[in-house]
């Protein structure tokens, strides 16, 4: 069905006698705009009521809003031609709930937002995507002195934890010589942990890959990053971010260096957003982890559609977890440091590289995608499958920073 927009009449802001303050403007978590060119679209994704705007300084307002540093908050001034030109807009947000102007002087805290722009995100495309075979994931090590607070929560199941019982495991520099003799160059290579530079010879190890000639991107946590380490790898870096920040903190402005800022609480945004403001970090995104006590965070500062605001606790903590790890790892090829090869971190053994070359189970996981396709599109289900949620899995998925 159509959107449709009713036109209700707005009170207007009375802007006269008034000295010149500083308001923020925001939306509240569950609107979704969209720009083309002059023309705007503000959709409320709880009852699908739309506003619709054809006015380029609204369009650029929302713009700045839409910018991942801006946090869902655009700071306007009384006296700019924005406060004037969008007073009717303004009006309109306010008497339908659907965001506002908070006045900096008098506002209680900033009106930040986790908004579907900040987020790395797999959308749906037609036709054929990325598939299985051109992404790998290569876990050379699960050793990790670090103790983070979501770790039990979201990488337990990564089979690569400190918690498990094969917490010593380490990758074989013959098992990645092999790796890198029967992979495709054009392979993007992830290499991850456990706390990757633990591993007892990790200069071997990106020396090996450097002279492979495969895309690699490497994952470490903040507190395991630091001009030594960058200048080790010399290669693309995702640096995970949780919150507070500790002493040592090592985060450049740096073309190859994407942050990943864990957001789980208020405290949390507000901290990241100053983080953001102070390093301006030329690539990041945010990961939001509900924890299974913080519903309210969520609730009034990370956008989510109808569906997601309704669920229960239980139920949010199981999805979101869920997305972030699919946006992470789906669509690719793990390998563990014992040589087992997974298309999903709970899925089956599809091989192992200690026994067969890797040619030979990139083969297997092909034809194993190949075939949950044909079930997904028969209306069969995969009980228990970490990546349910976003079927019809990779070949019709592409992963995208919005």
């Amino acid at each position: 069905m159509a959107l449709q927009y009713t036109q209700r009449i707005a009170p207007k802001i009375n802007m006269n006698n008034m000295a010149p303050r500083t308001f923020w403007f925001y939306l509240k978590p569950f609107i979704y705009p969209v720009v083309k060119g002059d023309q705007t679209l503000l959709l409320n994704t709880m009852d699908k009521y739309a506003v619709i705007e054809q006015d380029g300084v609204v369009a650029s307002l929302l713009q700045k809003w839409m910018d991942r540093s801006s946090f869902g908050v655009v700071e306007v001034s009384s006296d700019s031609e924005e406060y004037l030109r969008c007073s009717q807009f303004f009006s309109k947000m306010e008497y339908h709930a659907m965001g506002g102007l908070a006045d900096k002087a008098h506002a209680s805290h900033k009106p930040l937002q986790i908004t579907p722009f900040q987020y790395k995100m797999l959308s749906p495309e037609a036709g054929t995507g990325s598939h299985s075979s051109d992404e790998v994931t290569l876990y050379i090590n699960s050793s990790c002195t670090r103790n983070c607070t979501w770790c039990d929560s979201y990488c337990d199941q990564l089979r690569c934890c400190t918690k498990r019982s094969n917490s010593g495991a380490v990758m074989d520099l013959d098992l990645i010589r092999n790796f890198i003799r029967n992979t495709d160059k054009s392979v993007t290579l992830n290499v991850c942990g456990g706390n990757i530079t633990m591993h007892p010879q990790f200069d071997t190890v990106v020396k090996l890959l450097r002279q492979s000639g495969l895309h690699c991107v490497y994952h470490l946590h903040y507190r395991n990053f630091n001009a030594d380490v960058e200048k080790k790898i010399g290669a693309p870096v995702v640096v995970s971010v949780d919150f507070p920040l500790g002493e040592a903190l090592y985060l450049p402005h740096r073309e190859n260096i994407t942050y990943q800022f864990i957001i789980t609480s208020k405290d949390d945004l507000e901290q990241c957003e100053a983080c953001v403001r102070k390093h301006a970090p030329e690539h990041f995104f945010l990961a939001a982890f509900h924890t299974g006590t913080n519903q309210d965070f969520f609730e009034n500062y990370v956008f989510l559609q109808q569906k997601n605001m309704l669920c229960g606790a239980g139920e949010l903590h199981s999805m979101v977890r869920n997305k972030i790890l699919n946006r992470i790892y789906f669509s690719q090829t793990l390998i563990f440091p014992n040589g087992d090869v997974r298309i999903a971190t709970d899925g089956d053994v599809l091989g192992n590289l200690y026994t067969h070359p890797y040619k030979k189970i990139r083969e297997k996981v092909i034809h194993h995608h190949n075939v949950q396709l044909v079930e997904t599109q028969n209306g069969e289900t995969c009980r228990d499958c970490l990546f349910a949620g976003i079927c019809p899995l990779s070949h019709k998925y592409i992963a995208h920073m919005s």
